[in-house]
């Protein structure tokens, strides 16, 4: 760890490990915060987002007051983050499913109506305030229900996207050229995949890509980048591997 004064602020900069070791006290602390407050216990809130905020109004009132600030390397980010979404189910198991029973379900439905509705609001609120969708939707659905991460792991994606303006006209072009491939295969193919691929629309994109380029909606090439290709991805990746294992034969 480092301490540097720039322009009247005291930065201090954390690497991997003190980053890492900071995290592991917040945590600490929230359990212990959480141990005490029984109103955390009852709402079931997890210990990480009670040591996560009380960080976070620390940092607020260094930033606020503009006396000090902190720099994290975020070398581990990536590997944590990818540790707690592969794990965050193994807690669940088909016996507590059939302990929830009916109430389970409704459970489940509610919150996939309260989920449309927290978009819908959010969109609609962005709107309002000249905010663009996808920024919209981190302050809806992604961060209400995938939590601090998930917001994290999208909105740091999309914001690269939308400053970058080589970005945006990479990914436009890849999905030019996947339009224009796409054509070139059989019709005996397109008909016999049609259930599983919408080969029309993949044609369509290409060509709102290539003569309507300077009106594309940033959004909407986002949107096909992140939902639509890797569908298109895993599709092909196992037409090759049927191939292969067709060839081996």
């Amino acid at each position: 760890m480092s301490f540097e004064m720039v322009e009247g602020v005291l930065n201090i900069n954390a690497t991997a490990i003190m980053t890492t070791a900071m995290a592991a006290v917040m945590l600490l602390i929230g359990y212990f915060i959480k141990s005490k407050v029984g109103v955390l216990n009852k709402y079931c809130i997890p210990a990480p987002v009670v040591g996560g905020f009380l960080f976070m109004f620390i940092s607020f009132a260094g930033h606020m007051s503009g006396t000090f600030a902190f720099n994290f390397d975020t070398l581990y980010q990536d590997p944590f983050m990818l540790a707690f979404f592969v794990t965050v189910g193994l807690g669940a198991s088909y016996k507590l499913l059939v302990k929830g029973g009916i109430l389970l379900i409704v459970y489940w439905l509610i919150a996939g109506i309260i989920s449309v509705c927290q978009n819908v609001i959010g969109i609609a609120v962005g709107k309002v305030v000249g905010l663009e969708a996808p920024y919209a939707l981190l302050s809806s659905a992604i961060s209400m229900i995938g939590g601090h991460g998930a917001a994290l792991r999208y909105g740091g994606d999309f914001d690269i996207f939308n400053e970058d303006a080589d970005y945006q006209r990479s990914i436009s072009f890849c999905i030019l050229q996947i339009g224009e491939l796409s054509g070139k295969l059989s019709d005996e193919f397109r008909q016999a995949t049609a259930s599983r691929i919408q080969w029309g629309p993949i044609k369509g994109m290409r060509n709102l890509v290539a003569h309507s380029y300077g009106s594309m909606s940033r959004d909407i090439i986002w949107e096909t980048a992140v939902t639509d290709i890797p569908v298109l991805r895993s599709f092909c990746e196992e037409q090759l591997n049927n191939t292969k294992q067709a060839e081996r034969e």
